[in-house]
């Protein structure tokens, strides 16, 4: 596909965002293939907003596997309608904000092409992120299950401090009332 040259963006600067896009793919999505410039590719031109930087928008979409299967839904040929030659008719939908107008006439060669490239990585991506979102799962499981464990043990604390604090209550009625005594009444 022949990429063209744009206002903000030229061919030559397209074909190293494409290059650095499926680097990013290839090595699974890891943070140091994730390009400044393929960043702002994505939030100026392919309808996700910024998430504060680059590092806000990463930890947004590849830290957890949900999330990370939602981002590649959007680069996935099975979501687009394909023609009968099998181009893409109608993109994707933006995972951001439900529309299709992410692949405009300026950006419609570049956005096809990171969805071409993106179909080859795609299902082995998604199932990663899946098990990955397992994973995540698992860990939030271990972690409420060390939360109740400790919420237990405060509260047995607890009770054990109240039965206490009654015995001591009760002992200082007992004083109160002996106190309150004449040696005689003793």
């Amino acid at each position: 596909m022949e990429l063209k040259d744009v206002q903000f963006m030229s061919a030559a600067e397209k074909r190293k965002v494409l290059k650095q896009w499926e680097l990013f793919l290839k090595y699974g999505l890891q943070d140091k293939h994730f390009s400044k410039s393929l960043y702002h590719h994505l939030m100026q031109h392919c309808s996700f907003i910024a998430h504060y930087d680059k590092n806000g928008f990463y930890a947004t979409y590849f830290l957890h596997g949900d999330d990370t299967r939602r981002f590649l839904s959007q680069f996935d040929i099975r979501n687009a309608q394909l023609d009968p030659e099998g181009d893409i008719a109608v993109m994707p939908r933006s995972v951001e904000y439900g529309s299709t107008q992410w692949y405009t006439h300026d950006y419609d060669d570049i956005n096809r092409a990171m969805i071409k490239v993106a179909a080859r990585y795609v299902p082995a991506l998604m199932g990663a992120a899946g098990e990955k979102a397992l994973s995540n799962l698992d860990e939030t499981f271990d972690a409420k299950a060390t939360e109740s464990d400790q919420l237990g043990e405060a509260a047995r604390v607890i009770h054990n401090a109240i039965d206490d604090l009654e015995a001591v209550s009760a002992g200082l009625e007992g004083l109160k009332t002996w106190k309150g005594k004449t040696p005689e009444q003793s």
